[in-house]
């Protein structure tokens, strides 16, 4: 888990993505899981500092 968003990183993704489909199955439910990447995030952080990235960051988050 991203302390900073509360959602899963990319060691956190690979975990779920093992184990819940067993779930899935078992319950009879569906699962959804939404992967995505922000361009130029890294200009973002060398032109406004870091601060700054990690505000659009949470903002990803509070959204997703």
């Amino acid at each position: 888990m991203q302390h900073l968003t509360q959602l899963c990183n990319r060691q956190c993704t690979l975990t779920v993505m093992q184990q819940e489909p067993r779930r899935m199955t078992r319950n009879q439910k569906p699962m959804s899981i939404i992967s995505c990447d922000i361009d130029s995030l890294k200009r973002v952080n060398d032109q406004y500092g870091h601060d700054a990235g990690d505000r659009i960051l949470v903002r990803f988050g509070e959204i997703f």
